[in-house]
């Protein structure tokens, strides 16, 4: 049943499903969510995401999908 390329769907849907629980748990309790880390992780984060899908769409073309 979990073959090895299932394991990144397996992997998403666990992290979708504690993500909803997080959101649920917030609107239940009626409390705010704030992100107080470090001011240079949401820009880098960004920029790692976008890179990666400038390179899966490179990857893509080059394999003549």
């Amino acid at each position: 049943m979990f073959d090895r390329e299932h394991w990144v769907g397996v992997a998403l849907l666990a992290v979708c499903g504690i993500v909803g629980g997080v959101l649920l748990w917030t609107i239940a309790t009626r409390t705010t969510l704030v992100y107080d880390g470090p001011g240079w992780l949401p820009p880098v984060l960004t920029v790692v995401y976008v890179g990666a899908l400038v390179y899966a769409f490179v990857q893509r073309s080059k394999s003549g999908f």
